[in-house]
């Protein structure tokens, strides 16, 4: 065996190859190396199968009919690892272009020699990639055999400041080997079950049969099929479900399946599914989007790491894979590549859209939402989200109202049923349903048939600080204390004497309470929304509700609640009655002890401490007694 070249990296080459090694691939637990080199072995066989398809004419090359695959063993007593594949081979030439000189590609080489109609179908750019080899190695040796040549060339380094090319004796058939020396460290934590492991997650659709060769059996550990790359009137229900439930983990049949090729700027293939029950650990903010795999030319990437699927589409599973963005560069800073984020905001618009139309559909609407729907909703808390994609968001939502509590409506259907001069989206927050129905701020909207939306998650207290309209109607919460639903055409004369002396009677009720009440309140006022109850509480304009602001005290981002407004009903028989005993100033003290008790009452309607609490139960006990003993 003689050596044709034995050369230095070159100090700015050995700087950027020990950033690679020390820098650019930053876990050495990934085993990225077995992911680029698996790649690389796929795109020698690419290469091969391109050149022998585009000569077809060309007499001075041969066909092969030997079938393209990729051989991986591993000696765990030696720490050697061995990938090679049976693709077009390197000549010494191009070792030391596409070996010895970190960040060449030879693919991309490749590229600007033949067709442009290539550039999409080439994976795994020799160079980069290449020498994350050296992470887990304390020698490489790379021997290769171009296709139609009868000479074998042997390329070895260290990774520190030299490499060398030899011609072997022996003569091999077309193709690479790639032989790891690994490093102490990693010959310890690598088994061979963690190797098979790590070709399986990564390597599972690569389009060439992987075989893993031990005590000379022949093992095929992938299927060398990706379905998702195959047209879709080809693919059977039953081919479907049967990878749903391989790539989830779920018994059941998807709810629904997306599968899409996308062509233009950026190109990618999609194959999504929406479960019919939830996915484990659903609400765990660091799941994710994990059911949604990356993949670029068919190498898989990663997927709890990345954000291509936004946090509330997390439920979905399925696989992404593009030729739009670069295989051989570091993993982790991928999500800045600007085509990254192309993709990420079509495959959500594209997934938005499907869910509208499946949503169309009574009973899977119902099941979808029921499922889902809260987790949809906290895609409405981001601030900075498209606004295309909050309205498409908004667009699949469903609500209970209170003119339909038991079937969940859309918004635009909200908006058909809205009553005449009605412009606002009407909404009520808390804590369940049958709750919410009984309100007492809801009196007037029932009477006069204004339907309002009944929002009983915890994520409705935050999205409706953030979301301030849809198709040009405001989102109004029927808790805040300025809303009035008076008719203005058939308004009351307000002066006349008797109003005039009614509403002076009133406003020395409120004064009074608000002195009684004094810092616990922020005011009193005559209600425009309350029919049956006496008194309720409400929001000042700008002000927080009840349960966002007790879990942010919770969370300790905020220090104490907010005040509240006292709306009292100047129509109940006991308002009535408590401004008979202020203008004849009698009983003041049990006067005293109503306002307490009635401010109590709209505390606990309104999930609000109570201040007073044993003067509320000692006035509920003298009622007793009195009610017992009349």
């Amino acid at each position: 065996m003689s050596t044709i070249k034995k050369s230095k990296f070159g100090a700015e080459a050995t700087k950027l190859l020990h950033m690679m090694i020390h820098s650019v691939y930053t876990k050495q637990g990934d085993y990225v190396a077995i992911r680029e080199l698996i790649s690389n072995a796929s795109d020698a066989c690419d290469k091969l199968r391109y050149t022998l398809q585009s000569n077809v004419q060309d007499a001075s090359i041969s066909s092969t009919e030997e079938e393209y695959e990729i051989i991986v063993k591993f000696d765990d007593k030696e720490g050697i690892v061995e990938i090679s594949d049976n693709g077009i081979g390197m000549t010494a030439e191009e070792m030391e272009q596409n070996l010895g000189i970190v960040a060449r590609s030879g693919t991309q080489r490749f590229v600007q020699e033949h067709s442009k109609e290539m550039v999409n179908s080439q994976i795994g750019q020799f160079g980069v990639g290449f020498y994350a080899s050296f992470m887990i190695s304390d020698e490489v040796t790379v021997t290769s055999t171009k296709f139609g040549s009868n000479e074998t060339f042997i390329w070895k380094s260290d990774g520190v400041e030299e490499f060398t090319i030899e011609k072997s004796d022996e003569t091999k058939t077309n193709g690479t080997i790639v032989r790891l020396k690994l490093k102490s460290d990693a010959s310890v934590t690598l088994n061979e079950y963690k190797f098979i492991d790590i070709i399986k997650t990564y390597s599972e659709h690569i389009p060439f049969k992987i075989y893993y060769v031990s005590a000379d059996q022949k093992t095929p550990v992938n299927s060398g099929i990706a379905l998702w790359l195959r047209d879709k009137k080809s693919i059977t229900e039953e081919e479907y479900h049967e990878f749903y439930k391989k790539l989830s983990y779920l018994p059941d049949s998807p709810m629904n399946t997306i599968h899409w090729i996308a062509e233009g700027g950026v190109e990618y293939k999609a194959l999504i599914f929406i479960p019919s029950i939830k996915p484990l650990n659903l609400f765990d903010h660091e799941r994710k989007a994990k059911g949604v795999k990356l993949y670029v030319k068919r190498v898989f990437i990663g997927d709890r790491e990345l954000s291509i699927i936004p946090p509330y589409l997390r439920f979905l599973c399925g696989i992404i894979d593009t030729e739009s963005l670069p295989l051989n560069i570091n993993r982790e800073s991928i999500q800045l590549d600007d085509g990254y984020a192309k993709i990420s905001r079509a495959i959500v618009k594209k997934v938005l859209e499907e869910i509208n139309k499946m949503v169309v559909e009574e009973e899977k609407s119902q099941k979808f939402w029921s499922l889902f729907g809260e987790i949809i909703k906290e895609g409405l808390c981001e601030q900075y989200m498209l606004e295309s994609e909050r309205n498409a968001i908004l667009a699949i939502s469903r609500f209970y109202t209170t003119k339909s509590p038991q079937k969940l409506v859309s918004l635009d259907e909200y908006i058909r049923n809205m009553q005449e001069g009605q412009n606002e989206i009407f909404y009520i927050t808390g804590k369940n349903l049958e709750e919410l129905m009984q309100n007492p701020q809801l009196e007037l909207f029932k009477k006069k048939g204004i339907e309002v939306l009944l929002l009983n998650d915890v994520v409705d207290d935050f999205w409706t600080t953030v979301v301030s309209s849809y198709q040009g109607k405001d989102f109004q919460s029927v808790l805040n204390a300025d809303i009035s639903l008076e008719d203005k055409n058939n308004k009351q004369d307000e002066t006349t004497k008797e109003h005039l002396e009614s509403k002076a009677d009133v406003q020395k009720l409120a004064d009074h309470m608000k002195e009684i009440l004094k810092e616990r309140i922020k005011d009193v006022v005559i209600s425009q929304k309350l029919e049956e109850s006496p008194v309720c509480l409400s929001i000042p304009r700008g002000g927080m509700n009840s349960k966002m602001e007790k879990l942010l005290i919770e969370q300790g981002q905020l220090s104490k609640r907010s005040t509240k407004i006292l709306e009292i009903n100047q129509s109940h028989p006991l308002i009535d009655e408590m401004i008979i005993r202020l203008k004849r100033n009698e009983d003041i003290e049990k006067l005293n002890n109503m306002i307490e008790a009635l401010f109590t009452s709209a505390c606990l309607m309104q999930d609000e401490p109570i201040y007073t609490p044993h003067k509320f139960t000692k006035f509920l006990y003298e009622i007793m007694l009195d009610s017992m003993f009349k």
